[in-house]
């Protein structure tokens, strides 16, 4: 873990110095080339007090980095000393090798929490065993935020925006995930566009995602957008019986009863997507 963190660290700070660097040179060029032909000073001046306030933010961004790189480097330190401790054990018997097996423990059972999903819990134990830098509580953390998000928020903005961070992994492994994602998109704008538009006939405004008033008409409208989304994230898959069954949702509601686009729940009076 530590490896791949630091990683990722490092091409951020990359992907930060080239574009800096390229705005940095063309904003440079362009004052150069205005204070030739400009007699006012001020001018320049706020020109170039523009750029060091430029530069200032730069430098905040790479301390931030360079402050993440030595605590990923920390963290590294302290495993490959962990394994060094076990190899400097002379024998299964020696009062050392109960020190690191108990460590070893400790550092399953955070493990085994953070995966259960409670967090809290396994970043206490970590403090209190003293294997913070052995252990993998933000990763973790970072990785429960955007499961909640998708579970408990219905959104899936901050999945994708980690697909996009890791799209040269994700392609390189040949992942769907963005791909599955968008489709979960797409169905939910239909979804939200029959119920509106079940709610523009009975007289009264319909509502999207987080309770947000779609309007009359609102059913046309998130349909509109659903066909737009899928024409845009979706049509490029290949897949075409996929495709088929997604065009499928814009003509059979949520409620009517026919597969494969309905599953049955207990709610009174009709069927719908669970």
């Amino acid at each position: 873990m530590p490896y791949e963190l630091s990683r990722r660290n490092f091409k951020n700070a990359q992907r930060v110095i080239e574009h800096s660097s390229a705005n940095m040179t063309t904003s440079l060029a362009a004052v150069t080339k205005a204070a030739s032909k400009s007699s006012s000073s001020g001018a320049t001046l706020d020109s170039l007090d523009a750029m060091i306030s430029k530069m200032q933010v730069l430098k905040r961004k790479l301390e931030g980095l360079h402050e993440e790189e030595t605590r990923i480097h920390k963290s590294a330190k302290a495993r490959l000393r962990h394994l060094q401790d076990l190899y400097e054990v002379n024998s299964l018997v020696d009062v050392k090798y109960d020190e690191w097996s108990r460590t070893r423990l400790s550092r399953l059972l955070v493990d085994y929490l953070l995966r259960e999903g409670y967090s809290e819990s396994a970043a206490h134990l970590a403090q209190s065993k003293e294997i913070e830098d052995l252990v993998d509580v933000d990763a973790f953390v970072a990785c429960h935020k955007i499961e909640r998000s998708l579970r408990e928020g219905m959104s899936t903005s901050l999945a994708l925006d980690w697909c996009k961070e890791h799209s040269k992994e994700l392609k390189k492994g040949g992942s769907m995930l963005e791909f599955e994602l968008r489709l979960q998109q797409y169905i939910e704008l239909v979804r939200q566009g029959h119920e509106a538009g079940l709610s523009d006939m009975d007289g009264i405004e319909g509502h999207g995602m987080n309770g947000v008033s779609l309007g009359a008409g609102g059913g046309e409208i998130k349909l509109v957008e659903a066909r737009m989304h899928a024409k845009k994230y979706l049509s490029t898959s290949g897949d075409f019986e996929l495709l088929r069954k997604a065009a499928g949702l814009l003509a059979y509601r949520p409620w009517d009863n026919v597969e494969p686009y309905v599953v049955s729940c207990d709610v009174p009076g009709h069927a719908s997507h669970c």
